[in-house]
């Protein structure tokens, strides 16, 4: 069943317009919110503190009892972190 679900292991769909790097968001200089939920098994919390190590600055949240649908598990935790962030950057 594993192997059938890798497919034929060749990229489908529309190609990247451009290529995105570490180095280019850094560049970019925006102010990046990563958000996870706790118990998230696509998207875990540590793979978004791996990612957050990337980007000086960033500000990171992990929502208990969500998984990776945080905006739908935990609606009002989520928009008002969300809030409160945007408000920071105005």
């Amino acid at each position: 069943m594993e192997q059938k679900s890798r497919g034929d292991e060749i990229r489908h769909g529309q190609k990247a317009k451009s290529n995105i790097t570490w180095e280019k968001i850094r560049d970019a200089n925006i102010p990046i919110f990563f958000i996870a939920g706790g118990a998230d098994l696509y998207q875990p919390p540590s793979m978004m503190r791996a990612a957050a190590r990337e980007i000086p600055h960033s500000n990171t949240l992990v929502i208990p009892e969500a998984g990776h649908a945080v905006q739908w598990e935990q609606p009002e935790l989520f928009n008002h972190s969300v809030l409160k962030f945007l408000n920071k950057h105005r």
